[in-house]
């Protein structure tokens, strides 16, 4: 269930919708802060629109609650 994402999160991401998924994303992770693939996704958001700084705070989370996740590697 951690790392579910909401069924109109996905309708937005494909609709083209990113900036909508990005706030979604945040809220998501405001209230399951564990969520897996809401965490990375929007870290890469962050990253692809040069927001390096957000995404380092969110990745550096990441790395303290999950320090064996393969994508940290």
């Amino acid at each position: 269930m951690d790392d579910y994402l909401p069924c109109p999160l996905t309708r937005e991401l494909y609709s083209g919708k990113v900036d909508e998924a990005c706030q979604e994303l945040e809220r998501l992770l405001k209230v399951h802060p564990a969520n897996r693939n809401a965490r990375l996704s929007l870290i890469q958001y962050y990253l692809d629109n040069g927001q390096e700084p957000k995404a380092q705070v969110l990745l550096q989370g990441w790395k303290k609650m999950n320090r064996g996740d393969p994508a940290l590697k």
